[in-house]
């Protein structure tokens, strides 16, 4: 499934920018999160939510999103992980990245968008009228 692939791929791309760095930046790790959250609510849900605070509160309920988006918010590009943070942190991302499987198995959702043409066609001009 095109979804499913992408979520994985996009994962894939944060989490090694998240290994490269002992003490990685609370946006990076948040925006680990938020990738793989947005594609699993997709798949069980087949709505987009990109806001990872709506997400969290929409069923992922984890403690720490919260603590993370706070430090990114008053540190900003500044607030990194304490020492010893990332490893617990990727670990919990990885046990949402393997739910990715199961969930666009029972999603329904189409391996391939059969009219892509119509859709761009629908979605270009809502793009450049938007700004």
């Amino acid at each position: 499934m095109r979804f499913r692939g992408n979520y994985k791929g996009f994962f894939r791309t944060q989490e090694s920018l998240v290994l490269k760095d002992e003490a990685p930046s609370a946006k990076a790790v948040l925006y680990l999160f938020r990738v793989v959250m947005t594609g699993l609510h997709l798949l069980r849900t087949r709505e987009v939510v990109a806001d990872i605070r709506l997400l969290n509160d929409a069923g992922f309920r984890l403690s720490f999103i919260a603590e993370l988006i706070e430090r990114k918010m008053s540190a900003g590009e500044k607030g990194r992980l304490a020492a010893g943070e990332r490893d617990k942190l990727l670990e919990e991302a990885r046990r949402l990245e393997v739910q990715l499987e199961p969930a666009a198995a029972a999603s329904g959702l189409p391996e391939a968008v059969e009219n892509l043409g119509a859709l761009d066609d629908f979605l270009v001009p809502l793009r450049l009228a938007a700004g």
